[in-house]
């Protein structure tokens, strides 16, 4: 369906509900602008959801009839336009997850463990940061959803004196089993899950290629790595949580707040009606806000404390803590025919998963987060599958192409992930693309094989991977 006939679709529906709150006729009434008037008077797009009841539908065949506007007649199809956040981005009024306050807050800063999971408190000495003036205390998170285990959330007046309290605080931890699994590790375990040809995800079923490299003209086998590398969004994250008539509020800027909503609920031990967030502007996202992870710890404090807390990671904070973009090793093998015509295509990837954090976070939906097998399933299963889509949309192009799917997981014990050690020492060492901050999901194989009939350059030859 062309997607003018869409937006006349919606256009109608808006009008027709505009309509009834107006008390009008649909007739005298006017879409332009994010607005539907009649007459003197009007009523916001946002106001016609929220009051209204937008259950309009429409068949295939009255979609098809929908007229449309002429070419002469769009006012921003053709037209150069401004975006409309450019003036408030550009005079400092645009309001960012950073900038929210409510009266009465007070702010935090956390101490993050050794290690993303498993990590477990066993003292906290604030002794120094009694000498911060602003400081209040220090406590940890209990959080039933184990989305940040270990955490410690130190509390002042300001956010400097939060920061500078944070740094005299000593902490000690139990650190999780992967305290000492280094890139490094997976990497290596990478390599091995390559060289096994019975694992893997077969994305393309094609029982002609082995038969297609016995009989080439020449092959060609490389091997490549890619390393860890964070967003390192300008934004630190942040988030400021308070509760009030036993609705706990959560303002920050986020890209998929239904992922993260049900977590917050679980953390909180209240129901998914109990959580409103508030999306301000991302100062930066590339994916890392997909994750609303940082929205948990603020929404525990606020909590613990009773008042409204305003959480804000430094940068060092934030790098502990990204889901950043994994590791991993991929083996490439091409065929040549007569003339250097590609006849055949052989790519095996090991690597672990972005998505499966986010799976993770999702399966608190239906109960116990990483308790059950079939939750365990679940996160290992879902991101290989999610990837596959677009690495076969990638190698379906070429005519001829014939494919199968095959999916298994990598067995590897604990979960591995990179100590907060680790990481420092990368920072320090000026390599902070190749930081980690945590490396906790298994390592997933896949494998995908073409025949082509046709030339193909290495360019059109390789395979997509979905990022966060």
């Amino acid at each position: 369906m062309p997607f003018s006939q869409a937006g006349a679709a919606g256009r109608i529906a808006l009008i027709e509900e505009a309509a009834k709150l107006l008390n009008v006729d649909k007739e005298v009434c006017n879409a332009r602008n994010g607005a539907v008037s009649a007459g003197d008077r009007s009523i916001t797009y946002g106001d016609i959801v929220a009051r209204g009841s937008l259950n309009r539908t429409f068949s295939a065949d009255q979609l098809k009839a929908m007229p449309i506007k002429k070419p002469a007649d769009r006012r921003l199809i053709g037209h150069d336009t401004k975006a409309i956040d450019i003036p408030a981005k550009t005079n400092g009024a645009a309001r960012y997850g950073i900038d929210a306050e409510v009266e009465g807050m007070v702010y935090a800063r956390p101490k993050i463990p050794p290690t993303r999971y498993g990590s477990k408190v066993v003292s906290i000495d604030d002794s120094a940061a009694k000498s911060v003036k602003g400081y209040i205390k220090s406590i940890a998170l209990d959080d039933p959803s184990d989305t940040v285990p270990g955490w410690v959330m130190v509390f002042a007046d300001s956010f400097s004196a939060a920061d500078r309290a944070a740094d005299k605080v000593k902490v000690e931890w139990i650190p999780g089993d992967a305290l000492k699994v280094s890139e490094q590790d997976l990497q290596d375990h990478g390599a091995k899950l390559i060289a096994d040809p019975s694992g893997g995800s077969l994305l393309v079923d094609d029982p002609g290629v082995e038969a297609a490299f016995a009989a080439a003209k020449s092959t060609l086998q490389r091997t490549y790595t890619t390393s860890s590398v964070l967003h390192f969004q300008l934004e630190p994250v942040n988030a400021l949580a308070f509760e009030k008539d036993g609705i706990f509020e959560i303002h920050t800027g986020n890209q998929w707040q239904s992922l993260i909503l049900p977590v917050l609920a679980r953390a909180l031990a209240v129901g998914v009606d109990k959580v409103i967030m508030r999306t301000y502007l991302l100062g930066g996202g590339f994916g890392r806000r997909l994750n609303g992870d940082y929205a948990v710890p603020a929404a525990l404090a606020t909590k613990a404390i009773g008042k409204p807390v305003k959480m804000v990671c430094t940068r060092a904070d934030d790098m502990l803590f990204d889901s950043f973009r994994s590791p991993s090793i991929q083996t490439l093998r091409m065929a040549f025919g007569e003339g250097g015509k590609v006849t055949a295509l052989s790519r095996t990837i090991s690597r672990t998963a972005p998505s499966a954090r986010a799976i993770y976070a999702r399966s608190a939906r239906a109960g116990p987060i990483g308790r059950s097998k079939a939750s365990w399933t679940k996160r290992r299963t879902r991101p290989a599958l999610t990837l596959s889509r677009s690495a076969s949309a990638c190698l379906t192009a070429p005519a001829g192409m014939r494919a199968r799917r095959r999916t298994r997981s990598a067995a590897r014990g604990g979960r591995p992930q990179f100590s907060n050690a680790q990481r420092r020492k990368a920072a320090g060492a000026a390599r902070c693309r190749r930081i980690p901050a945590s490396a906790s999901r298994r390592p997933l194989v896949r494998n995908a094989r073409c025949r082509r009939g046709r030339r193909a350059s290495p360019a059109s030859a390789s395979i997509g991977g979905a990022e966060m």
